[in-house]
């Protein structure tokens, strides 16, 4: 193996152990439990609340149904909240909002584009 890869015995003899000892300790895991990066709402405790606050202004579905959506882009969010003192980004604010169970809505003609015949 050494020879076909061009690396040094030792190096695939620890790779080999690397690997016997991750799935060992493991299993299917990559990561420890527990490890990794914080959740930016644990870190930043005001950055869910500030979020809902401009969101429910812009809210639409029934409070009770499953699908509630918003009509301002995460764009458009993660600029607001980023104004507000917070370090966020449009995927995060997606992220968030799937979790909350909020639908990114754009209005109809905007998804058709300029297809749409004049006249």
């Amino acid at each position: 193996m050494a020879r076909a890869t061009a690396l040094t015995r030792s190096t695939v003899a620890a790779g080999v152990r690397a690997l016997t000892h991750a799935e060992r300790m493991l299993g299917d895991r990559v990561r420890k439990p527990g490890a990794g990066r914080r959740r930016l709402t644990e870190k930043d405790s005001m950055l869910q609340s500030d979020l809902d606050a401009l969101i429910n202004r812009l809210t639409w579905g029934d409070p009770e149904s499953v699908l509630r959506w918003t009509s301002k882009s995460a764009q458009k969010l993660a600029q607001e909240l980023r104004a507000k003192g917070h370090t966020i980004n449009a995927r995060t604010v997606s992220q968030l909002l799937g979790e909350a169970g909020y639908s990114l809505q754009a209005n109809r003609k905007v998804i058709e584009g300029a297809q749409r015949p004049s006249g």
